[in-house]
């Protein structure tokens, strides 16, 4: 494998995944090119090599019933006569199908390692592009002018909290990196990599509390929880020296944020009260929030619509009786629920079981003290944040952010082909040769 050959498909991935990470749900043609030309790549490379190709069966399995699923609940759209059944195509058939050509290629050409470092050095990127939006927008740097920011804004709504927030979509991601960075700073030993790690701790940190995101915040809070009960069912050892560390650190970084940037946690945590709040809450400036009223509303909307096609529910991109936020044909901001009233008990269940399913075999690959175990669990810790974050956001109905959800199944498809190449004494391979 020469570095020539390998040069243009790893150049359109890291293109790729950096862009995904971000600026998701933004600069798609240049995403759609480097998808079009990775997956021409990718065709031609399984052809060349079907004989050759390793795929986990329970992984196949979870991606045929991914789009079974999906096939189906969309054929009762149609029966139900819903205005757009095919509104979410992309979301139940032609994405999870990229995504699953890209994962058995790169899992058999090892390219895997390649795609973590350039998502971690995405992220990395992404999060100081954003603290430096956040330290200009508050007075903090003058010398940056804020137009230069181009995918990221100031986010003026809600209630007053003595500084400026700001609006990114790349939050959706860090809602995935951040715990994983911690879980990861709590179970590995490295002096030199744990600074990193911290780095990058308290660099998130800021950044949740900036965004005032109440997902953001909340994710980050869970995340020592999630991070425990991991490691009871693992069985994966936190490095208590480092618990106690990542404490201190904490208490003090909060302590400077009140000192240095005037942050008032109470008004932080009212906002976030206020998220689950039924009532509209008004600030001293008359910007209205009524995020919290707007949700309730929207989840008695989806349960009463559920109620009478219980079951299978109305069909994928089915809209509610009294639809609110619903601007996109179909997709809703509590969107478990809006998948209970379009797919029914049935469809939930079965989405609840592939989820299950990822936890139960990356839980006993972690067990096996597989060379991926850490990586996995650190990966494990921000699929929990991501998914439960996704609860009050749509970020699953997006291709950028689809990458999270099989993230997972890539490891596992990773270590199936990794442990069958050491049996066999195989070599590793290129995508084009």
């Amino acid at each position: 494998m020469t570095s020539k050959i390998d040069f243009m498909p790893k150049f359109l991935i890291a293109i790729l995944v950096f862009l995904m990470i971000f600026a998701p749900a933004q600069l798609m043609s240049i995403k759609i090119s480097s998808v079009a030309i990775l997956l021409m790549m990718s065709m031609i490379y399984l052809v060349k090599n079907k004989r050759e190709i390793k795929i986990h069966p329970g992984v196949l399995k979870w991606f045929y019933l991914y789009i079974t699923a999906s096939a189906f609940f969309t054929l009762i759209s149609v029966f139900y006569n819903n205005p757009q059944p095919l509104n979410l195509f992309g979301v139940n058939f032609l994405y999870p199908i990229i995504y699953f050509v890209f994962i058995v290629v790169i899992s058999n050409i090892f390219y895997f390692d390649y795609i973590v470092r350039v998502s971690i050095i995405s992220f990395v990127i992404t999060l100081v592009y954003n603290i430096v939006f956040v330290f200009v927008i508050n007075g903090y740097i003058g010398f940056i002018p804020e137009y230069i920011f181009f995918n990221i804004n100031q986010n003026i709504g809600g209630m007053e909290l003595g500084f400026i927030k700001y609006s990114s979509e790349s939050i959706s991601y860090f809602l995935f990196f951040i715990p994983m960075i911690i879980a990861a700073y709590l179970i590995n030993n490295g002096e030199h990599i744990k600074k990193k790690y911290l780095v990058l701790i308290v660099l998130g940190i800021l950044s949740a509390v900036f965004s005032a995101r109440t997902a953001f915040i909340i994710a980050i809070l869970i995340t020592p929880f999630i991070i425990m009960f991991l490691s009871f069912k693992t069985k994966v050892e936190l490095r208590k020296r480092q618990v106690f560390l990542f404490i201190f650190y904490l208490v003090l970084f909060m302590f400077v944020l009140v000192v240095l940037f005037r942050v008032d946690f109470n008004l932080l945590f009212d906002k976030i009260a206020g998220s689950f709040s039924s009532e509209i809450i008004i600030n001293k400036n008359g910007i209205v929030d009524s995020g919290g009223s707007i949700r309730l509303n929207q989840f008695k909307d989806l349960i009463k619509t559920w109620t009478y096609k219980p079951l299978l529910g109305w069909g994928d991109a089915a809209i509610s009786i009294n639809p609110t936020r619903n601007d996109m044909g179909g997709i809703y901001e509590l969107s478990y629920f809006a998948l209970l009233m379009q797919r029914g008990l049935i469809g939930a269940i079965l989405f609840l079981l592939q989820i299950i399913w990822i936890y139960t075999k990356a839980i006993n690959l972690i067990k096996s003290k597989n060379e991926f175990g850490k990586l996995l669990f650190s990966v494990l810790v921000g699929f929990t944040t991501f998914m439960i974050s996704n609860a009050t956001n749509p970020y699953l109905y997006s291709f950028d952010r689809l990458l999270i959800l099989f993230f997972p199944l890539m490891i596992l498809q990773v270590a199936h082909v990794n442990e069958h190449v050491k049996n066999k004494g195989l070599e590793n391979t290129s995508l084009i040769r």
